[in-house]
């Protein structure tokens, strides 16, 4: 691209940048305008869409506000909060028994693990009227012009962002980073924070009604998925504060390196019949530990919580046990329908092999389920990292 780049004169950049401006600003000028580019894009979207969608990209923050206020409650952003506090738990016992991990990098783990900051649904401040009237109080709109609107709002998101150079990262300023409506629960190596947005919540992944299982075995398996990327090998190269910097001895990646070849081995034997490309280990590497991680921190999680609890309530016309429960609320995260003409196409497999992969690795699985020694899910070689 660079080469490229070089090559031209300066008058194709400018006519390169004037077209991409062009066509961006087809989307917010006049009716009459926008329906003749729609004719020629092929788009078809309804004004009212695409002005929801603009706020969504443009002002997520006051729309956050009124969707959470609506669905959420603290009740369980509580609840949240105490669970991802037991997996962090969990994997910090992981980490101080692991040993493939030296002690200088185990200390500087267990700090990292510690460090991981997460904001549950919201930032508090977000529901105070008087922060997001502060917050846009230097935001002026044309009421006679969407197009110079979306022009002045976007000069107002890039100040913002170009204000907070060298500042300390603000929760609030997090949120306009993600998509409001994400359902998704992320980490975020420069912040080392783990984020959980409201539209993730509701009774998908959890349900404070629900039995305890089920909750550890959906949102508690994503929140340590996501947790263990601060410690694995592309987590490694951030420190506690998000700063660049190897924290991990050569000693210490060695055996991560001996050990990985175990989990390379281990997917790319899966014999998957409607991709066209073989599996490839080594891309697929850091996501496969991360759910083989994942769910082993959840449900040790989960464990010790319900040495505490009572009996719990089963679900009607189910007859599992409360730990056969975990496992079956994980394997249904992961319930999907794929198109025969799969084609992997990134470090994630097809979601079948995400579970008979993890799984098949636990000694904890194959106990609650008395799989048999030497079966498909209770092989006599398991890999193992964490």
């Amino acid at each position: 691209m660079l080469s490229l780049l070089n090559s031209l004169q300066p008058r194709v950049h400018a006519n390169y940048v004037f077209l991409e401006t062009w066509i961006w600003m087809f989307h917010y000028v006049h009716a009459r305008i926008r329906v003749q580019y729609q004719l020629l894009s092929g788009l078809n979207n309804a004004p009212q869409d695409c002005c929801v969608q603009d706020i969504i990209k443009s002002m997520s923050l006051p729309l956050y506000q009124l969707y959470t206020k609506k669905y959420f409650n603290n009740k369980t952003k509580d609840e949240i909060g105490g669970l991802v506090s037991n997996i962090r738990n969990e994997l910090l016992k992981l980490v101080t028994l692991s040993e493939w991990l030296d002690e200088s990098t185990r200390k500087q783990a267990i700090e990292k693990a510690e460090a991981i900051t997460s904001y549950v649904g919201y930032p508090d401040a977000l529901l105070d009227d008087h922060f997001l009237e502060a917050y846009y109080s230097k935001l002026s709109v044309d009421p006679q012009s969407y197009l110079n609107s979306m022009l002045l709002l976007n000069i107002f998101n890039e100040n913002q962002k170009f204000s907070r150079l060298h500042q300390p990262s603000n929760k609030v300023m997090m949120v306009t980073q993600s998509n409001t409506m994400d359902t998704n629960i992320k980490y975020d190596l420069i912040y080392n924070t783990l984020g959980i947005m409201v539209a993730t919540l509701p009774k998908l992944l959890f349900d404070i009604d629900a039995p305890k299982s089920l909750n550890y075995g959906g949102a508690g398996m994503l929140i340590a998925n996501q947790m263990i990327h601060g410690l694995d090998n592309e987590g490694r190269k951030y420190d506690k504060n998000g700063n660049l910097k190897n924290w991990w001895t050569n000693s210490t990646f060695a055996n991560y390196e001996q050990k990985s070849q175990c989990f390379i081995k281990q997917y790319e034997k899966y014999n998957l019949a409607n991709l066209q490309t073989k599996i490839d280990g080594k891309l697929t590497l850091r996501e496969n530990i991360a759910d083989n991680a994942g769910v082993k921190i959840a449900y040790l999680a989960y464990r010790a919580l319900s040495k505490g609890l009572g009996p719990e309530k089963n679900l009607p016309g189910i007859n599992y046990t409360r730990n056969q429960m975990f496992w079956i609320a994980f394997a249904q995260l992961w319930c999907t329908k794929s198109q025969r003409s799969y084609v992997q196409p990134n470090e994630h497999l097809p979601e079948k092999y995400r579970v008979i992969g993890a799984l098949s690795n636990l000694k904890e699985f194959s106990e609650d389920f008395k799989c048999p020694i030497n079966s498909t899910m209770n092989p006599s070689e398991k890999c193992l990292l964490w």
